[in-house]
């Protein structure tokens, strides 16, 4: 018995629409290959920039350690510098200290050698033209302040020298002839000096005689205040012309207050 049409007409339907299912199903596959193959290059990608993430990672830390033990180092060394440069500072507060103490030393002991100088030049002034000559030439000197311009070591020893010179006239005595100022002018006498304390002047005819102190301005002589026998005995007995015997001269004694 023959099929009926509606049958047929089912059929040739289903073969037709057989042929579209199959097409659909192609490019789905397609795709699903497409996006696992990107997915597979996206994992690769994604692991590749973990693994340069762990590499960049470990040497950022390396660096970061090395940076943080320089920066230690570093500020150790500061600490060490400031406490350098702290010391050096002490040290130059003092050797500043130490410098204006010098100068104040100096400056007094400059003081002190202008006091001396002048007193020096004014011992100079009153000394005997024939005490003079035993003094060392380069003493001179301090006749006319011709020492200020000298370093400080040199005016020192000049200074020392001279009040040496003098202190060894001072205790000594001294016969000598010499032109002293008397009230009839100048006159030519013979001398006897008790260190520089004391003259007594006797003319070469034993007629005059004068007693002599020293003033700033040089010797004063005071006639009639003393027998000039006297002198004359002192001045053989000390240059062994005489034997020696008591002769009387008047001597002022100061005693101090």
């Amino acid at each position: 018995m023959p099929l009926p049409r509606l049958f047929w007409t089912s059929v040739l339907a289903t073969a037709l629409l057989l042929p579209c299912a199959h097409a659909q199903e192609a490019p789905r596959l397609a795709d699903l290959d497409a996006l696992t193959s990107r997915w597979l290059d996206l994992r690769g990608t994604l692991a590749e920039e973990q693994r340069q993430w762990r590499n960049r990672k470990a040497a950022w830390e390396t660096e970061i350690q090395l940076l943080t033990e320089q920066a230690e180092v570093l500020g150790d060394e500061v600490d060490r510098s400031r406490e350098t440069i702290s010391s050096v500072e002490e040290e130059k507060a003092d050797v500043l200290a130490r410098r204006d103490q010098a100068e104040t030393a100096l400056e007094k002991a400059d003081a002190v050698l202008d006091r001396y100088s002048r007193q020096a030049r004014r011992l100079w002034n009153a000394l005997p033209d024939s005490l003079r000559s035993e003094l060392a030439v380069h003493l001179r000197s301090f006749a006319s302040n011709g020492d200020s311009d000298l370093p400080r070591a040199q005016r020192a020893q000049r200074l020392v020298a001279f009040l040496s010179a003098i202190e060894g006239l001072q205790n000594r005595f001294h016969a000598t002839r010499e032109s002293v100022e008397t009230e009839q002018g100048r006159r030519q006498v013979d001398v006897f000096y008790l260190g520089l304390a004391r003259g007594f002047a006797v003319s070469q005819s034993n007629d005059w005689a004068a007693v002599g102190v020293p003033t700033d301005s040089g010797w004063v002589w005071t006639p009639g205040e003393v027998d000039p026998l006297a002198v004359r005995r002192l001045i053989n007995v000390y240059q062994r012309q005489e034997t020696a015997s008591l002769a009387t001269v008047p001597l002022a004694v100061e005693v101090p207050k």
